[in-house]
């Protein structure tokens, strides 16, 4: 898992490590209430099509809906939604999502 901005402040003051049904509260006040309690990371999620399973356990695992398998079945990133957690990529069993710099799309990514 990678960091996830809280707090408004220039350090990273937690790790995103849950989920909006467990009752965490910056997502909730975040992404229900729209009171930014939490800023996307410095990386995004990105997926290497060729080793994609279409399983869709990075999609039921995501907490920020960033995920989805498209009519191919291969998992896609809306990067809009994406806060860079990682937690996608630790549900992959195919090692098919790699975190990149958000700053640059289609950054270099090491598999």
């Amino acid at each position: 898992m990678h960091s996830v901005w809280t707090f408004k402040s220039p350090f990273i003051a937690g790790l995103c490590n849950c989920n909006l049904a467990s009752g965490c509260m910056a997502m909730k006040t975040t992404l229900e209430l729209g009171y930014k309690t939490m800023w996307k990371g410095e990386y995004v999620a990105e997926v290497d099509d060729s080793a994609c399973a279409g399983c869709g356990a990075c999609v039921e695992r995501c907490p920020f809906g960033a995920m989805a398998l498209d009519e191919r079945r291969v998992a896609t990133v809306d990067r809009d939604a994406c806060y860079g957690c990682g937690i996608c990529r630790s549900a992959c069993g195919f090692e098919a999502i790699a975190l990149a710099e958000r700053a640059v799309e289609g950054a270099a990514v090491t598999w």
